[in-house]
């Protein structure tokens, strides 16, 4: 996953994504997406890997200003947040650099309910540099996405 395969998804599917660089901003975290676009922590998204000892994976998506309740999330026994040689052979992918779209569709993804509330978010474009706004339900069209309540309280 780079930024060139998520422009190349969006072309491909014709989506409605803004895609834009903010090269003197890293957005590896909420509050450097935040600088880099301008949204509020409650518009940002966050895309993390979850991997259990079984080697059960799953792709959580929840809003920055938020932390993912991992008790909540299916078929998975006590996962741990992937590391970043994880990220990358799954993923093909760096922390920081993981975009709501363009997931691998072997892979179950989570999106927590609260941010289909919203009417845009941003997410990574594909590295730390690049950030891409999009309606929420855009995420909803990939293979095997879930709507769950996946916050904690």
């Amino acid at each position: 996953m780079n930024p060139q395969t998520i422009k190349q998804y969006i072309k491909n599917k014709n989506l409605d994504v803004e895609f834009f660089e903010h090269r003197d901003i890293d957005a590896l975290t909420t509050n450097g997406a935040v600088l880099a676009t301008g949204a509020k922590p409650e518009n940002i998204l966050k895309v993390l890997l979850f991997i259990d000892n079984g080697g059960n994976k799953a792709i959580a998506v929840i809003q920055g200003s938020r932390k993912v309740d991992t008790k909540k999330i299916p078929g998975l026994k006590k996962p741990d947040l992937a590391s970043p040689d994880q990220v990358k052979k799954f993923l093909n992918g760096q922390i920081g650099g993981l975009a709501p779209i363009a997931l691998p569709d072997g892979i179950k993804k989570i999106i927590d309910k609260g941010i289909l509330e919203l009417d845009f978010v941003y997410g990574s474009g594909g590295s730390r540099y690049t950030s891409i706004k999009l309606n929420p339900k855009i995420i909803l069209e990939q293979p095997n996405c879930m709507i769950m309540d996946i916050a904690k309280e």
